[in-house]
């Protein structure tokens, strides 16, 4: 399970998938609209948004039978030692298209964005599992491809105020520190942020990789 840092008003999402026999996993963060408060009926709602969003979307014709999603989570991190909440989806909700798989480490990135500007207010997420028939003759991403994963989470995003929470990108709040470029004087310390995603977009046809998945064929 991928680890959180406090935030406050955060939520933190995820969607754990199965790619070939291989876990991965998206994480998304979110910003309390309402009580602040979820429970396993809001894992379970999330579920629900989840698996409507990946058929709705034409996404699931586009990666084969064994990519699929096995379960999502939800935790409350405007504090710590917060419950995560899981709801597996059983069985799991797979592809439907007959080509096989690119390899693990390839993935179409989408580009979450807020009304701000900054690396601290914009956000990626990797799809995996894509199959071959998405890899065009000149190696870009199928324009279906493009359609699919931003119709997939801005469904998500449309849907889960439903829950008590917007789509959010989560900045941990961080300490002055040294910059990275010798001579430069000391980064300032920063407050934590958490602002709402605005838009979803593949921002290009190019393929996105993930290196720590490039040793898993």
């Amino acid at each position: 399970m991928a680890s959180f840092v406090v935030t406050p008003g955060g939520v933190q999402c995820d969607i754990r998938w199965t790619v070939s026999g291989v876990a991965c996993i998206n994480v998304f963060g979110g910003r309390t609209t309402g009580t602040g408060s979820y429970n396993q009926a809001s894992a379970d709602g999330l579920r629900d948004i989840i698996t409507a969003a990946y058929n709705g979307s034409g996404l699931s014709a586009l990666q084969p039978p064994n990519v699929a999603i096995l379960a999502v989570g939800l935790r409350d991190v405007s504090a710590a030692n917060r419950a995560r909440f899981e709801s597996a989806l059983t069985p799991p909700v797979g592809g439907t298209s007959l080509s096989q798989a690119l390899p693990h480490s390839v993935a179409a990135v989408a580009t979450f964005r807020t009304a701000m500007a900054g690396k601290s207010f914009r956000g990626r997420s990797y799809m995996p599992g894509l199959d071959e028939a998405q890899n065009s003759n000149d190696t870009q991403i199928e324009a279906a491809v493009k359609t699919a994963v931003e119709a997939f989470w801005t469904s998500i995003r449309n849907n889960v105020p439903t829950l008590g929470f917007q789509q959010s990108i989560l900045s941990p709040a961080l300490p002055q520190r040294p910059s990275s470029v010798p001579g430069e004087p000391d980064l300032p310390a920063k407050s934590s942020t958490n602002e709402p995603v605005v838009a979803v977009i593949v921002r290009n046809l190019t393929w996105g990789s993930q290196r720590r998945r490039n040793h898993r064929a």
